[in-house]
């Protein structure tokens, strides 16, 4: 199997200088080095993260585009976010996964994750530790509602979250009971992307309001980046004289205290056990561990009684 007489060699989620092609997961910051690298290779990817990638980076990647149906290359949905998917590859050694960042409960606006037979499983690393354990997640949202309901009669709720991917789920767990909330230009801008593949999610901006600013006469409710979030409770305190209750919605709430009035653990990554049924599905015959958790999560699998090593293959992988 041969690209311009060459064996296929794909980056994973990285930019490795001597790969023919390179595959971007989703687009979240830290998966894109590919598509800011000024040598610019053709990108394995789906319609949606390009998409997002040109929204928020301002960047255009040139999608590879399989001059034969049997190159063994495709992706499959890895429910992580809008257009996370997972790559596929068939080859002479049998069929290879590599998932990417995902997850298998239930998204509102992503597809859910899809999974298939394989040789050989290369798993994302996020949450390496069994005692990590997401509950249901209907639960865990109708707690969220609940909570910013309640807080809403007593002032401004403000959400900090990744502005791609986490606020769009945050949004539509407070659209389903009627919330609107405003949220920052960059989330605004993130959104527009969701809508147009088909995700009718509800927010307006808070940086461009009617001259009277009326939608902030009452209480209300905004979705914010992260590093926002401190700084800005503080200006709507000063500025409405409101309690401003602040919340995250991250599977990080699982691992650390933030300081912030709640926090709720909704992840858009699988957990240990996750991990397991993932394994349980596709039945591999080998399966090795990718990301900074590597060595830890081969240890854990290992113990579970699925053998597992991180993975050899650097950041890339080679079709021969």
């Amino acid at each position: 199997m041969e690209l311009d007489s060459k064996p296929i060699s794909i980056s994973l989620d990285r930019n490795e200088k001597n790969s023919s092609l390179a595959f971007i997961s989703h687009a979240h910051s830290d998966h894109i080095a590919a598509a800011k690298s000024k040598k610019k290779p053709k990108i394995i990817s789906s319609l949606e993260t390009c998409s997002l990638i040109n929204a928020v980076y301002g960047l255009n990647p040139e999608l590879y585009e399989s001059e034969s149906s049997n190159d063994g290359i495709s992706m499959l949905d890895a429910g992580h976010m809008l257009g996370s998917k997972q790559l596929c590859i068939d080859a002479g050694n049998g069929r290879t996964v590599y998932t990417g960042d995902y997850q298998m409960q239930r998204s509102m606006v992503s597809k859910p994750l899809d999974y298939t037979d394989a040789d050989t499983l290369i798993m994302d690393s996020t949450y390496p530790d069994p005692d990590i354990k997401f509950g249901d997640r209907a639960e865990t949202e109708m707690l969220l509602q609940e909570w910013t309901e309640k807080r809403l009669d007593e002032g401004i709720v403000l959400f900090g979250s990744y502005a791609m991917g986490k606020a769009q789920e945050i949004i539509s767990i407070l659209n389903k009971i009627g919330i609107t909330p405003a949220v920052s230009r960059k989330i605004f801008e993130v959104n527009k992307v969701y809508v147009k593949y088909g995700y009718n999610l509800k927010s307006y901006p808070a940086y461009d309001t009617p001259d009277d600013t009326s939608i902030f006469s009452d209480n209300f409710v905004g979705v914010i980046e992260n590093n926002m979030l401190k700084r800005v409770s503080e200006m709507l305190y000063a500025s409405h004289k409101k309690h401003v209750f602040t919340a995250v919605a991250t599977g990080f709430a699982k691992v650390y205290k933030f300081s912030t009035d709640a926090q709720f653990a909704i992840s858009d990554h699988a957990d240990f056990n996750q991990a397991i049924e993932l394994v349980e599905r596709v039945k591999p015959r080998k399966i090795y561990t990718y990301g900074n958790n590597d060595v830890k999560f081969a240890h854990n699998l290992s113990n579970a009684g699925y053998p597992a090593a991180p993975y050899p293959g650097g950041k890339t992988i080679t079709i021969e």
